[in-house]
């Protein structure tokens, strides 16, 4: 069986060994390796996750590996966990990022694909040194939205071969007229976990960042507003202490809302994917300078679990292969998302999951052709 490394973020949520990573990255890696493994490759995921902030002064994991089912593994690097900050941080330059660069130059003989990360350049540059081409994975230009510099992740960007990548509005800006393949996000078709609410109601979910400086105040939230006693708005987020504190104060001020709203946590795995199969309705109300640079890959995880969208126009949406299955909102404000939302209606038919499949053999049918015409290049 051909073999592909996959050089990306994965964790392990193991009480011994507990490598962070963000569960929609995940998400992403591992509905690609299915891809992968279904045109025939074994893959090896080579993750740089270390142990990050613990409650200890120092925790050690070792490098092992971990056989996540027939086909794929995950190999991690040694690191360091701290409840200082600094100590994960230079550990990963300093430990994780050197293992990971002997890795490569001592036992990497296969096709290399890397998911897109600043802390990675090193990396570029030491397959660039050593005359191996790579397929990067770019979700997003990080520079649009953290403030960093831009010309140098672009330049960064620019060494990898080939190109994943999430919508046709990155092409001209990343690839260089090098060959691309669209990559929205996962089509795994979940199971049924069935409903959980059975209270009447309509409920919606928004599940992502609550990072301010792509959500802002969360228009989501000022949604509830515009919305009667028929609808439930969720909150799914992940963010800082702060952040999740400033949107627990701001929903505890609408409890006299006929609108109900609540603020639910970070779910994982069955649990998260429960939640979202017990709602009606997934909400994206992003409006940041990344839009146009990034694809919101949890509206390819409402889809997976049966929900209908309701999102606010964007080029990156309007120009997608999911665009007939949104419900548009004309603007990112509360009372033209509410709008939005009365919109949709139930009594029409909807197979968010048959779109899905064509999606999946589409993407299917795009690696094949790239990772073929990279093999024929090293023959």
């Amino acid at each position: 069986m051909k073999k592909i490394y996959y050089l990306a973020y994965y964790g392990d949520r193991d009480t011994e060994n507990c490598r962070n990573s963000h569960p929609a990255a995940e998400l992403q890696v591992l509905y690609l390796v299915q891809v992968l493994n279904e045109l025939g490759y074994e893959v090896e995921i080579v993750s740089p996750s270390g142990v990050g902030k613990v409650k200890k002064f120092l925790m050690y994991s070792r490098e092992y590996t971990w056989q996540i089912k027939k086909g794929v593994r995950v190999r991690y690097f040694p690191s360091l966990g701290s409840r200082f900050k600094i100590i994960p941080i230079l550990c990963r330059y300093w430990m994780t990022i050197r293992k990971l660069k002997q890795f490569i130059k001592n036992e990497i003989d296969g096709t290399i694909l890397i998911y897109h990360s600043t802390e990675l350049y090193p990396i570029y540059h030491l397959l660039n040194k050593m005359g191996k081409e790579f397929i990067l994975e770019v979700e997003e230009i990080y520079a649009d939205f953290t403030g960093g510099n831009r010309e140098l992740e672009l330049q960064e960007i620019s060494r990898a071969s080939s190109y994943v990548i999430p919508t046709q509005l990155l092409v001209p800006k990343v690839t260089g007229g090098k060959p691309w393949v669209l990559y929205h996000g996962s089509c795994f078709e979940e199971r049924d976990f069935g409903r959980n609410f059975r209270d009447g109601r309509i409920h919606i979910v928004y599940a992502g960042t609550l990072d301010y400086r792509k959500v802002g105040e969360l228009v989501a939230i000022d949604v509830a507003k515009y919305l009667d006693n028929r609808y439930y708005i969720h909150i799914l987020g992940i963010g800082s202490e702060e952040e999740v504190e400033h949107i627990k104060k701001r929903i505890d001020s609408m409890n006299n809302l006929k609108c109900k709203i609540s603020y639910d946590g970070v779910l994982y795995g069955e649990e998260y994917l429960s939640f979202l199969q017990s709602c009606d309705i997934g909400l994206y109300t992003q409006d940041s300078p990344d839009v146009v640079t990034s694809f919101p890959s949890k509206l390819m995880s409402y889809l997976t679990n049966g929900l209908r969208i309701v999102a606010n126009k964007t080029p990156v949406l309007e120009c997608s292969e999911i665009k007939d299955l949104i419900c548009f909102s004309e603007y990112n404000e509360p009372e033209s998302v509410a709008e939005a939302i009365r919109r949709v209606d139930f009594s029409i038919s909807y197979d968010s999951r048959g779109e899905l499949q064509r999606i999946h053999q589409r993407l299917k049918a795009d690696l094949k052709i790239l990772l073929e015409s990279i093999e024929k290049q090293k023959v």
